[in-house]
């Protein structure tokens, strides 16, 4: 792994179907989610330029195996349904993969 050159992907986990999630709201104005990620594109700017970055909106778009596979890094944006969600499924996925 060269440091001069990781590639970090940066994962924003879905948001769970609640009425502050505004799912059922979405369609009405064509959007699949309602507000960009705004802390992990903040850390995303502060990365050195020579880094590599891919940013998954899981409310947007499935987070992948070989996304996985390519990072040398995982950020994810943290929020209170988001630790409990991810301590279930990571070992399960890196299991997986062993």
């Amino acid at each position: 792994m060269n440091k001069q050159h990781l590639k970090i992907l940066l994962v924003n986990p879905e948001t769970p179907n609640t009425f502050w999630s505004m799912k059922t709201v979405m369609p009405f104005i064509s959007k699949k989610a309602h507000q960009p990620p705004p802390g992990l594109l903040t850390v995303a700017a502060m990365l050195p330029e020579s880094f590599e970055r891919r940013l998954i909106e899981q409310n947007v778009s499935v987070l992948q195996d070989e996304d996985l596979r390519w990072a040398d890094y995982l950020f994810i944006a943290e929020r209170d349904w988001t630790t409990r969600r991810w301590r279930a499924w990571w070992p399960a996925r890196v299991a997986r993969s062993l």
